[in-house]
Formats: structure tokens, C-alpha cells, sequence
């Protein structure tokens, strides 16, 4: 729900349980009711993340968590193998491929052999009237996240026609820069 950067997912929580207070108002899931515990909060730090799942499954014996929107996943293996359901947003490479880890929307990763969403970059280009001549440059945290990100939307870019010039995860995911001119140009 926090991280260094000042960027929340706080909402999210928020949502969830609303969400589940409803399915619950309408009779549960199959007659059975959610007993949501609440959010964990992970820093978006990988070790606070495993530390969370490793939590959640051994202290809290959760059936399932959802939703899970991190983007340090780093629990998801251990999740996965101790066959706990867990749901969230398709981004990241955890939601694509393993028994037990299901994004809303799918996996919205490109994987290897796989389709790349091109919403953005050809949405980016139409706006423009083309890609032709035309380059983008990408930064992003220097985490896991960050770069996967970068790895993402640098093939996303370049399938739309863009030159991308410049793509890298510099920016320091552990402490807000107090400057952001070296990040800018």
C-alpha cells in the first residue's frame, strides 16, 4: 500500500473489501461467506512481499489472497506451491504460467512466444498520426518491476514503429530523488 517513491495503492484495500461485504450481502460465493483479513503491506520491497505470503499462508491459513497488486510478487512462487489462489492485475510474469495465480484480466505480459499488448504504443501513435520518425524514451524504477517494464514497452515501442533510443531503470526505487532533472530532459 506504500512505497519510497510516495506511491500508494492504499484505495485498493479499500475496494476489495467493499467488494467482498457485497458478494457476502447477496448470500456469499456458493453459500459461503468471505471473511476478508485486510491488506498487507509490502513497501512494494520483494522481501517484505514474501514475508507477507509466507504470513498470510502459515499464520493467517488463508484459503486465498486477492487482490494481490504489488509490484514486488516475489511471494508468488511460495504461493503457487502451497496452492493458495491468488488474484490481481496480469502484469507482471508471476501471472503468466502458474497453476494457482490468476490475473483479472489474464496475463497482460508478453511472454516468450507469446502477444504483446500494444494498446498503449499504437494508441500513442494514432495520437501522433504515426510512428514513423518518431522516437520515445523510457525510464522507469530501478527494481524488478522497472525492469521488466522497460523490457515490455521497449519491444511495445519498437513493434509500433518508434525508434526507443534510451530505456533504462535508473530511477532509485528505495528513496525519492529530492531532483529529478537527471531523470528529465
Amino acid at each position: 500500500m506504500t512505497s519510497a517513491s510516495g506511491y500508494s495503492k492504499k484505495d485498493t484495500d479499500l475496494g476489495a473489501r467493499a467488494r467482498y461485504d457485497r458478494a457476502n450481502a447477496e448470500g456469499g460465493v456458493n453459500g459461503r461467506r468471505i471473511d476478508y483479513l485486510g491488506a498487507e503491506d509490502d513497501g512494494q520491497d520483494p522481501a517484505r512481499n514474501l514475508a507477507a505470503a509466507r504470513k498470510l499462508v502459515q499464520q493467517d491459513k488463508v484459503f486465498a489472497v486477492s487482490p494481490m497488486s504489488s509490484v514486488a510478487f516475489s511471494g508468488a512462487d511460495f504461493l503457487d506451491g502451497q496452492r493458495v489462489p491468488t488474484v490481481g492485475w496480469g502484469t507482471l510474469p508471476s501471472f503468466c504460467g502458474p497453476e494457482h495465480i490468476y490475473g483479472f484480466n489474464g496475463c497482460l505480459v508478453p511472454t516468450p512466444g507469446g502477444t504483446l499488448n500494444q494498446t498503449w504504443p499504437e494508441g500513442i501513435a494514432q495520437v501522433l498520426g504515426g510512428a514513423k520518425g518518431r522516437s520515445v524514451a523510457l525510464i522507469a524504477g530501478d527494481n524488478d518491476a522497472g525492469t521488466f517494464g522497460i523490457r515490455t514497452f521497449t519491444q511495445g515501442f519498437k513493434a509500433a514503429g518508434f525508434a526507443v533510443p534510451y530505456a533504462k531503470a535508473v530511477v532509485p526505487a528505495t528513496s525519492v530523488p529530492s531532483d529529478w532533472s537527471a531523470y528529465t530532459g
